[in-house]
């Protein structure tokens, strides 16, 4: 009987992994999805790798997340570090209208733990410390918790390395 369980959802598995690759879903992100961070203030620290030390500094950070109208797909980040105020900006980041991007990368993963909650990761090129690189930014969002974490590999290497990391709770 176990057998025929363990059988049964490896042929399950595999039906849906070959009906992705056949039909080529691409993961798509929604305004929706997004929206569950509008509302209160996230309180929480951002952690980035300083470069010329080459260690992890933390400090401070907060974001308020607002749609940038009603029904549109872009969202506007007021971001605050408390100790910092002179680094305080405003980011406005945008759906594509297919979905499959975000703030203007690459949506290349996608998995939703529950119904309110989601992780996915975006990848695009660009400079980084003066250098080719590519950027990977995974975020997951939950109605207590939201991520972004941002890592680099630069041209020529093999591995990514951790960058910065936002980590904010309410």
């Amino acid at each position: 009987m176990k057998n025929k369980i363990a059988v049964t959802i490896i042929l399950l598995l595999s039906f849906t992994f070959t009906a992705a690759v056949l039909f080529n879903e691409e993961p798509v992100i929604t305004a929706e999805e997004i929206g569950i961070l509008t509302g209160e203030k996230w309180i929480g620290d951002l952690t980035y790798l300083d470069y010329q030390t080459d260690s992890e500094t933390k400090i401070s950070a907060n974001v308020t997340v607002v749609r940038s109208g009603e029904n549109t797909d872009r969202f506007i980040l007021i971001l605050e570090y408390p100790k910092e105020p002179q680094a305080n900006n405003i980011d406005t980041v945008s759906i594509s209208d297919d979905g499959k991007n975000f703030d203007g990368e690459k949506v290349i993963e996608k998995f939703s733990f529950s119904e309110d909650s989601l992780k996915f990761i975006t990848e695009s090129s660009g400079m980084d410390d003066d250098k080719e690189a590519l950027f990977r930014h995974t975020y997951e969002i939950s109605p207590v918790s939201f991520k972004i974490r941002k890592d680099v590999k630069f041209t020529g290497e093999s591995t990514f390395i951790k960058r910065n990391e936002f980590y904010f709770t309410r």
